[in-house]
């Protein structure tokens, strides 16, 4: 027997609005007969808790649940199959968003440009939705169902963009609304990544997480200033790892209008504009970042690199050495599993430091020197001068690189015997440094 959908109390794990939203769906699955189409807007946490919401209140009903991958460019065929053996009725859809990834990924790849990829024309239309699109009067004709499409909001767009007429079939549209509390966790953890982590995304992963950002900044509140700058200030660091700077710089200015106090969107602002070799605006925000927080060691190097440019020499020394001024421990403390992770990038392996920082020495001035082993079948084309420079760029101070091979005969000895291995090594070890 279906259970009451007009039992409010069993819905007290959905908050506020949502539980009328989840009492109207199930209302409708359970008066409706024949083909019905619902379309539920919602995060992917939600949609696992409505199929467990269906199956609890409908138990006597068949319930299947289909999830789509990034290879998927068809439904109803699977549907029908499925359908005349197991003769369900209610089927939840979800992984839409992943077909969407894959049809960008591959427009990427086929070469189009951002504006050919964003141009909503029948050439762009994804397989699925072209499929959805088609094959609409073929579901209401052979699949006397309840099917529930949940989906991110990114895909409504999407929907009624490129597949109206299928969206257009719908019985019902709802929305899933994040609880304050829901909506500020889920923008923590979409900040924080650093450069490098970006650097290693694929298209697919970029797509994903952009629009995940553009999903929650559009449920914020319009006054909610400093957590939408936060969300944009990540969303140009995406694209600046892309090497897209004019939408890197769009987001930053946009972060900046917003909280015109955030730090980090004119640190990030500067190195974008450093990239484009546009020095004298990229020092003026490196500045702007230093009247906000003035022990930023980030800002402060940057704005010494961005001096060294202009051949502004001395003050790019003073710059230098500000930055520099955390200990040398600290800085491999806390890097120590990027380093790996950058030197494996490059072929490099067996990662020890050596030099004045090893024999705790090290002062203000004074640089990193790393020992390296490489694998010759994986070295990247410019190592070491490529691995130096991904190095400088994390830690922030100057990074010598030499392997074995490299050192003369009687130096090599001794710096075998100074080297502290970063790889097994402990923080304990670390802080001999």
């Amino acid at each position: 027997m279906t259970k009451s959908w007009t039992d409010f109390q069993e819905l007290g794990r959905w908050s506020g609005e949502n539980v009328e939203v989840i009492a109207d769906l199930l209302r409708a699955l359970r008066r409706k007969k024949g083909f019905r189409l619902f379309f539920v807007q919602c995060s992917p946490a939600k949609g696992r808790r409505v199929i467990r919401d269906l199956r609890e209140r409908f138990s006597q009903k068949r319930i299947v649940e289909i999830e789509l991958s990034r290879e998927s460019e068809t439904l109803y065929p699977e549907l029908r199959e499925r359908h005349q053996t197991e003769r369900f009725e209610i089927a939840c859809i979800t992984g839409v968003e992943q077909t969407l990834y894959s049809y960008e990924d591959t427009k990427r790849l086929a070469g189009w440009t951002t504006e050919e990829i964003y141009n909503y024309s029948w050439k762009g239309v994804p397989p699925l939705l072209s499929h959805l699109n088609r094959q609409r009067e073929m579901f209401e004709a052979h699949l006397p169902i309840g099917l529930v499409f949940l989906v991110p909001h990114f895909v409504i767009d999407y929907l009624i963009q490129r597949a109206p007429d299928f969206f257009d079939w719908r019985s019902g549209f709802l929305k899933l609304v994040e609880s304050p509390d829901e909506l500020e966790q889920a923008c923590q953890e979409l900040v924080g990544a650093d450069y490098q982590e970006y650097l290693n995304f694929t298209p697919e992963q970029e797509i994903a997480r952009i629009l995940e950002i553009k999903d929650k900044f559009t449920q914020l509140s319009p006054w909610n200033y400093e957590q939408k700058s936060k969300l944009l200030t990540e969303q140009g660091l995406i694209f600046q790892s892309n090497q897209d700077y004019k939408k890197a710089l769009e987001s930053y200015d946009h972060a900046l209008q917003l909280q015109p106090d955030n730090q980090l969107a004119w640190n990030r602002q500067g190195s974008a504009l450093s990239q484009l070799q546009r020095y004298e605006e990229a020092v003026k925000s490196y500045n702007r970042a230093l009247q906000l927080q003035a022990d930023f060691q980030s800002a402060w190097h940057n704005q010494g690199v961005g001096l060294s440019k202009l051949q502004r020499y001395e003050e790019a020394l003073e710059s230098g050495s500000l930055a520099r001024q955390r200990p040398m421990n600290e800085i491999l403390q806390a890097h120590k599993r990027e380093i790996l992770a950058i030197a494996s990038q490059h072929g490099a392996y067996n990662i020890r430091v050596f030099g004045s920082v090893a024999r705790n020495e090290a002062n203000a001035d004074s640089d990193i020197d790393f020992l390296v082993d490489y694998d010759s079948t994986k070295r990247s084309p410019w190592f070491p001068c490529g691995l130096q420079q991904d190095l400088e760029a994390l830690l922030q101070c100057p990074v010598d690189i030499a392997t074995p091979a490299m050192l003369k005969p009687r130096i090599r000895e001794r710096v075998l015997q100074e080297a502290i291995p970063l790889e097994s090594a402990t923080d304990r070890h670390l802080d001999r440094l």
